[in-house]
């Protein structure tokens, strides 16, 4: 594959035009075109630095629109990153509920609505990195949640911030050159205490990134 048509991989990936994150049904399938392809978007994923994938999403970038439900909430982000979708694979269940992903993730006593409410923020945070899907409150693992839980360590962490760009309030920031009233406008659909939870989500996921920058 030469430079371009690598670039061209990553700006299709990062459009959310290759459908990786749609349900995986089959993931012991190694010749599945889709995983074949989550495999290829990895691998071109570590040709580039953070700040090259930036730049690359610039290029001929349209915003996406943000509503209050793209606008992510969680408690932890390696639960979001690195356990929920391993998780899901280990479970070996199907249309997994919010309440069965929040004890997956705590394994620990917790009121129900506790386990609902963590499973619900980290699997949808989740889902919006790509990892897994959630669909009418089911939660299955993707094509590319199959691929990442198969990296080392080492790989999934290189990996992490160039994977939170694939969020789309994310990436409207950066493509808007870090444009934090761009953040608020997105904010302001919600009350005034959720504004508070969902900031210092995002401020979570863009100093994971920056730091990736220096």
């Amino acid at each position: 594959m030469t430079q371009e048509q690598s670039h061209k991989l990553v700006s299709l990936f990062y459009a959310h035009l290759l459908h990786v994150d749609e349900v995986c049904h089959n993931p012991e399938d190694q010749h599945n075109a889709m995983l074949n392809l989550c495999t290829d978007i990895l691998e071109k994923l570590k040709l580039y630095s953070v700040q090259e994938i930036i730049d690359i999403i610039k290029t001929n970038y349209e915003e996406f629109p943000i509503s209050s439900s793209d606008i992510s909430q969680f408690s932890d982000l390696i639960a979001c990153v690195h356990k929920t979708p391993y998780l899901i694979i280990a479970s070996k269940l199907k249309d997994i509920s919010y309440r069965q992903m929040g004890y997956l993730l705590l394994q620990s006593p917790k009121k129900e609505a506790a386990y609902i409410k963590y499973g619900e923020n980290q699997a949808k945070t989740a889902a919006q990195i790509g990892l897994c899907s959630v669909d009418r409150g089911k939660i299955n693992i993707s094509y590319m949640g199959i691929v990442f839980t198969k990296l080392t360590e080492r790989e999934q962490q290189e990996l992490t911030p160039k994977l939170l760009l694939y969020i789309p309030i994310i990436q409207n920031y950066f493509a808007a050159n870090r444009d934090t009233a761009l953040i608020q406008k997105y904010l302001n659909q919600l009350s005034v205490s959720t504004q508070e939870r969902r900031m210092r989500s995002i401020n979570t996921l863009i100093e994971h990134i920056e730091q990736s920058c220096k």
